[in-house]
Protein backbone atom coordinates (compact mmCIF):
# COMPACT_ATOMS: atom_id res chain seq x y z
CA UNK A 1 0.00 0.00 0.00
CA UNK A 2 1.30 3.68 -1.04
CA UNK A 3 2.29 4.95 2.50
CA UNK A 4 0.25 8.14 2.06
CA UNK A 5 -2.72 6.21 1.56
CA UNK A 6 -4.62 5.54 4.84
CA UNK A 7 -6.61 2.00 5.25
CA UNK A 8 -10.36 3.18 7.02
CA UNK A 9 -11.95 0.18 8.48
CA UNK A 10 -15.42 0.69 9.56
CA UNK A 11 -17.44 -1.51 12.03
CA UNK A 12 -21.18 -2.24 10.35
CA UNK A 13 -23.72 -2.82 13.33
CA UNK A 14 -24.31 0.66 14.82
CA UNK A 15 -21.77 2.76 12.73
CA UNK A 16 -22.98 1.92 8.84
CA UNK A 17 -25.97 -0.69 9.61
CA UNK A 18 -28.68 1.41 12.29
CA UNK A 19 -32.04 -0.22 13.88
CA UNK A 20 -32.98 -3.93 15.15
CA UNK A 21 -30.88 -5.86 12.78
CA UNK A 22 -27.93 -4.32 13.40
CA UNK A 23 -28.26 -4.89 17.45
CA UNK A 24 -26.43 -7.54 19.05
CA UNK A 25 -28.30 -10.82 19.51
CA UNK A 26 -27.61 -10.80 23.18
CA UNK A 27 -29.13 -7.19 23.44
CA UNK A 28 -32.16 -7.86 21.20
CA UNK A 29 -32.71 -10.90 23.86
CA UNK A 30 -32.83 -8.31 26.50
CA UNK A 31 -34.83 -6.27 25.04
CA UNK A 32 -37.45 -8.69 24.31
CA UNK A 33 -37.53 -9.73 27.81
CA UNK A 34 -35.78 -13.20 26.72
CA UNK A 35 -32.73 -12.42 28.76
CA UNK A 36 -30.95 -10.96 31.84
CA UNK A 37 -27.73 -9.64 33.29
CA UNK A 38 -27.21 -12.15 35.24
CA UNK A 39 -27.74 -14.78 32.80
CA UNK A 40 -26.02 -13.35 30.30
CA UNK A 41 -22.25 -14.42 31.59
CA UNK A 42 -23.54 -17.72 31.30
CA UNK A 43 -23.72 -17.72 27.54
CA UNK A 44 -21.93 -15.26 26.15
CA UNK A 45 -18.73 -17.14 25.52
CA UNK A 46 -21.43 -20.11 23.89
CA UNK A 47 -22.81 -16.85 21.18
CA UNK A 48 -19.30 -15.74 20.42
CA UNK A 49 -18.75 -19.21 18.98
CA UNK A 50 -21.30 -18.00 16.28
CA UNK A 51 -19.18 -14.84 15.22
CA UNK A 52 -15.68 -17.31 15.02
CA UNK A 53 -17.89 -19.58 12.84
CA UNK A 54 -17.26 -22.39 15.12
CA UNK A 55 -21.05 -22.87 15.89
CA UNK A 56 -24.20 -22.68 13.57
CA UNK A 57 -26.91 -20.52 14.77
CA UNK A 58 -29.59 -23.22 15.51
CA UNK A 59 -26.97 -25.31 17.64
CA UNK A 60 -25.59 -22.13 19.53
CA UNK A 61 -29.37 -21.27 20.60
CA UNK A 62 -29.96 -24.80 21.51
CA UNK A 63 -27.10 -24.83 23.76
CA UNK A 64 -27.58 -21.77 24.94
CA UNK A 65 -31.16 -22.41 26.14
CA UNK A 66 -30.25 -26.06 27.69
CA UNK A 67 -27.62 -24.04 29.34
CA UNK A 68 -30.52 -21.64 30.92
CA UNK A 69 -32.75 -24.35 31.42
CA UNK A 70 -35.29 -22.78 29.07
CA UNK A 71 -36.75 -23.73 25.39
CA UNK A 72 -34.90 -22.84 22.52
CA UNK A 73 -37.87 -22.24 20.60
CA UNK A 74 -38.53 -18.47 21.30
CA UNK A 75 -34.60 -17.69 20.67
CA UNK A 76 -34.94 -18.99 17.59
CA UNK A 77 -38.07 -17.01 17.24
CA UNK A 78 -36.67 -13.80 18.26
CA UNK A 79 -33.72 -14.87 15.74
CA UNK A 80 -36.17 -14.57 12.50
CA UNK A 81 -37.51 -11.65 13.97
CA UNK A 82 -34.58 -9.77 14.00
CA UNK A 83 -33.18 -11.10 10.70
CA UNK A 84 -36.97 -9.78 8.87
CA UNK A 85 -35.88 -6.15 10.21
CA UNK A 86 -35.36 -4.01 7.75
CA UNK A 87 -31.49 -3.03 7.50
CA UNK A 88 -31.21 0.77 7.71
CA UNK A 89 -27.89 1.52 6.27
CA UNK A 90 -27.29 5.55 7.16
CA UNK A 91 -26.80 7.58 4.05
CA UNK A 92 -24.79 9.97 5.53
CA UNK A 93 -22.18 7.59 6.68
CA UNK A 94 -21.95 5.86 3.26
CA UNK A 95 -21.35 9.44 1.57
CA UNK A 96 -18.86 10.21 4.01
CA UNK A 97 -17.38 6.32 3.29
CA UNK A 98 -17.41 7.15 -0.43
CA UNK A 99 -16.09 10.56 -0.17
CA UNK A 100 -12.74 8.54 2.03
CA UNK A 101 -12.75 5.87 -0.65
CA UNK A 102 -11.88 8.36 -3.51
CA UNK A 103 -8.05 8.58 -1.91
CA UNK A 104 -8.13 5.27 0.67
CA UNK A 105 -8.40 1.73 1.02
CA UNK A 106 -11.95 1.10 3.27
CA UNK A 107 -12.60 -2.09 4.86
CA UNK A 108 -15.92 -2.93 6.60
CA UNK A 109 -14.48 -5.28 9.69
CA UNK A 110 -17.62 -6.44 11.62
CA UNK A 111 -18.15 -9.26 14.35
CA UNK A 112 -21.11 -11.33 12.41
CA UNK A 113 -22.15 -14.58 12.68
CA UNK A 114 -22.92 -16.60 8.99
CA UNK A 115 -26.98 -16.35 9.13
CA UNK A 116 -26.89 -12.62 9.78
CA UNK A 117 -24.07 -12.03 7.29
CA UNK A 118 -26.74 -13.90 4.86
CA UNK A 119 -29.34 -11.73 5.59
CA UNK A 120 -27.40 -8.42 5.65
CA UNK A 121 -26.85 -8.86 1.55
CA UNK A 122 -24.34 -6.19 2.13
CA UNK A 123 -24.10 -4.86 -1.88
CA UNK A 124 -24.20 -1.35 -0.94
CA UNK A 125 -21.17 -1.37 1.10
CA UNK A 126 -19.48 -3.87 -1.94
CA UNK A 127 -20.28 -0.37 -4.04
CA UNK A 128 -17.89 1.78 -2.60
CA UNK A 129 -14.60 2.14 -4.65
CA UNK A 130 -11.69 -0.04 -2.86
CA UNK A 131 -13.86 -1.45 -0.47
CA UNK A 132 -13.66 -4.99 1.28
CA UNK A 133 -15.82 -6.67 3.53
CA UNK A 134 -13.87 -8.68 6.77
CA UNK A 135 -16.46 -11.25 8.61
CA UNK A 136 -15.60 -13.02 12.16
CA UNK A 137 -17.26 -15.95 11.08
CA UNK A 138 -15.13 -16.26 7.79
CA UNK A 139 -12.02 -15.43 9.94
CA UNK A 140 -12.09 -17.89 12.81
CA UNK A 141 -12.02 -14.75 15.08
CA UNK A 142 -13.81 -11.66 16.38
CA UNK A 143 -12.87 -8.12 17.90
CA UNK A 144 -11.54 -7.06 20.12
CA UNK A 145 -8.41 -10.19 19.72
CA UNK A 146 -5.89 -8.49 18.08
CA UNK A 147 -5.36 -11.08 16.17
CA UNK A 148 -7.94 -9.91 13.72
CA UNK A 149 -6.77 -6.73 13.51
CA UNK A 150 -2.88 -7.63 12.23
CA UNK A 151 -4.78 -9.71 9.98
CA UNK A 152 -6.64 -7.23 8.25
CA UNK A 153 -3.05 -5.11 8.34
CA UNK A 154 -1.83 -8.22 6.67
CA UNK A 155 -4.15 -8.66 4.00
CA UNK A 156 -4.04 -4.98 2.78
CA UNK A 157 -0.19 -4.94 3.17
CA UNK A 158 -1.17 -1.96 5.76
CA UNK A 159 1.51 -0.99 8.62
CA UNK A 160 -0.49 0.06 12.16
CA UNK A 161 0.33 3.89 11.31
CA UNK A 162 -1.51 4.19 8.38
CA UNK A 163 -4.90 2.73 9.80
CA UNK A 164 -7.99 4.55 10.99
CA UNK A 165 -10.42 2.43 12.80
CA UNK A 166 -13.84 3.33 14.26
CA UNK A 167 -16.42 1.35 16.12
CA UNK A 168 -19.20 1.85 18.50
CA UNK A 169 -17.91 -0.41 21.24
CA UNK A 170 -14.93 0.58 23.34
CA UNK A 171 -13.50 -2.95 24.10
CA UNK A 172 -13.18 -3.39 19.81
CA UNK A 173 -11.37 0.37 19.82
CA UNK A 174 -8.96 -0.65 22.66
CA UNK A 175 -8.22 -4.14 21.25
CA UNK A 176 -7.08 -1.89 17.96
CA UNK A 177 -5.09 0.65 20.46
CA UNK A 178 -3.11 -2.10 21.77
CA UNK A 179 -1.72 -3.08 17.73
CA UNK A 180 -0.85 1.95 17.90
CA UNK A 181 -3.95 1.55 15.02
CA UNK A 182 -5.35 5.13 15.34
CA UNK A 183 -8.90 4.31 17.11
CA UNK A 184 -12.73 6.44 16.88
CA UNK A 185 -14.80 5.43 19.22
CA UNK A 186 -18.07 6.23 17.28
CA UNK A 187 -20.72 8.52 18.46
CA UNK A 188 -22.85 9.54 15.73
CA UNK A 189 -21.96 10.60 11.85
CA UNK A 190 -21.79 14.90 13.72
CA UNK A 191 -19.39 13.71 16.05
CA UNK A 192 -17.22 11.44 13.74
CA UNK A 193 -17.29 13.44 11.39
CA UNK A 194 -15.69 16.45 13.15
CA UNK A 195 -13.37 14.54 14.48
CA UNK A 196 -11.78 13.74 11.08
CA UNK A 197 -11.94 16.94 10.26
CA UNK A 198 -9.79 17.95 12.63
CA UNK A 199 -7.36 15.19 12.29
CA UNK A 200 -7.28 16.41 8.74
CA UNK A 201 -8.26 13.22 7.51
CA UNK A 202 -12.19 14.48 5.62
Amino acid sequence: MHPRTRLFIFDIGGVVVKGTFATGYLKYLKRLGLLNSRQEPLIKGIYRKTQTGELPFRSMARLMAKRLGLDAEPFLKARSKQLDSPRLVDPKMLTMIRRLSRRNKIIFLTNISRDKYEALRPRELLKVPNARIFASYRLGMAKPDTRIYRHVLKAMRAKPEQAVFIDDKQSNVDGARRLRITSIRFEGYGKLRRRLSAMRLL
